[in-house]
């Protein structure tokens, strides 16, 4: 496919000056995971939790990842002496706070491990139980699996294209009754039309960019109408439905590790292809810092080449795919404005991401129409 690019090819954004602000790097754009020290206030609360429930006590060192986390907190922990180190990864969970959320996570990492398709490796507590309670939060312990995120050359990014594939293949034969067919980001026209309505007739710097980008975002919801009439030939099945870089652990340029797995439902595998291209190929983009305009087609043509060697696509899955993006960006939109869970200024931030995000979009629709 790499011989079919287009590369006189010139960009057609909104305005004109919103194409030197597409595809440049974000918050999923740093690579290197980083480790912070754990606050006094965490360090008895992981002692106890490793003591209890795993019969683990010789801590030599504990580190918090240095990322903003909003399903979990997670613990890089060393237990041993100086002959012999062991590494691990201690997560406590914030949002599956079920027993049946942890158990159903569970049974798809196990399923997924028995496809060979890498995922970290659970390790049981003292109780034989794949999960330590301690107070009301869920805690889980993990094989540590050294390396970094995607970073954006070409080999990882084939080996993610591949990786990927192999998920989705694993995934299909997945019994389905374990995973949820609720939307994560429902949304409908009438709640779109109500947010940009509403910020026109409101002061402060989220409706102002919204009441900005009114055309834009009323266009894409005329062009998401009917998207899943025109799907009817596309395939459902159980999805991870947050493939991004800091959900990988990369080493020597090869895909080491798929995580989190909170998210798996049972949707288009087109939605879930579509926003991982979006999402690795812009960081291939940011990576090999050259004008966006050269560098996006040959990512989009490395990623779908590799992706379809393991599992290949019908027609109509590779032309919706822009859609099945715009359509998750559009609930996410709501989500955030709709929601109370982010500062004001997270908020603000998060909408302007998701702006440039659809406008990222329309770019890629122009090559997989």
């Amino acid at each position: 496919m790499e011989s079919q690019i287009k590369n006189n090819f010139i960009p057609e954004g909104p305005e004109k000056n919103l194409n030197s602000n597409l595809f440049v790097p974000n918050n999923h754009s740093k690579h290197e995971i980083g480790w912070n020290p754990v606050f006094e206030s965490y360090q008895e609360q992981i002692r106890n939790v490793l003591s209890e429930g795993y019969d683990l006590k010789d801590i030599q060192e504990m580190r918090q990842v240095d990322e903003w986390e909003k399903m979990s907190n997670n613990f890089r922990i060393k237990i041993g002496g100086t002959d012999s180190i062991q590494e691990y990864l201690l997560r406590k969970h914030i949002f599956e706070n079920t027993l049946e959320a942890i158990e159903n996570i569970n049974k798809i990492t196990d399923f997924l491990r028995l496809q060979n398709i890498p995922v970290p490796k659970t390790i049981l507590a003292q109780d034989g139980k794949k999960f330590f309670i301690a107070g009301d939060s869920f805690w889980q312990l993990f094989e540590f699996i050294a390396g970094s995120h995607f970073k954006g050359d070409r080999n990882e990014l084939e080996s993610a294209a591949r990786g990927i594939a192999k998920l989705h293949k694993a995934l299909a034969i997945l019994p389905v009754n374990i995973v949820s067919s609720q939307r994560k980001f429902p949304w409908n026209v009438e709640q779109i039309k109500l947010i940009v309505n509403t910020a026109q007739n409101q002061a402060g710097p989220l409706n102002e960019l919204i009441t900005a980008w009114a055309s834009i975002i009323l266009d894409n919801v005329r062009l998401q109408e009917d998207l899943y009439n025109r799907a009817v030939d596309c395939i459902r099945q159980p999805i991870h439905h947050d493939l991004h870089p800091l959900n990988t652990i990369f080493n020597d340029g090869q895909l080491k590790a798929i995580i989190d797995f909170g998210d798996v439902r049972n949707d288009f595998r087109a939605m879930d292809v579509g926003n991982a291209l979006h999402r690795f190929v812009r960081q291939y983009v940011v990576h090999e810092a050259r004008p966006w305009q050269q560098t996006l087609p040959l990512g989009i043509n490395i990623f779908i080449d590799n992706y379809q060697r393991i599992n290949p696509l019908t027609r109509s899955e590779l032309t919706l795919m822009p859609d099945f993006i715009i359509d998750e960006l559009l609930g996410k939109f709501r989500f955030i404005v709709s929601g109370e869970f982010f500062q004001p200024d997270i908020r603000l931030a998060e909408v302007k991401k998701i702006l440039t995000l659809m406008e990222e979009t329309r770019e890629i629709k122009k090559y997989l129409s």
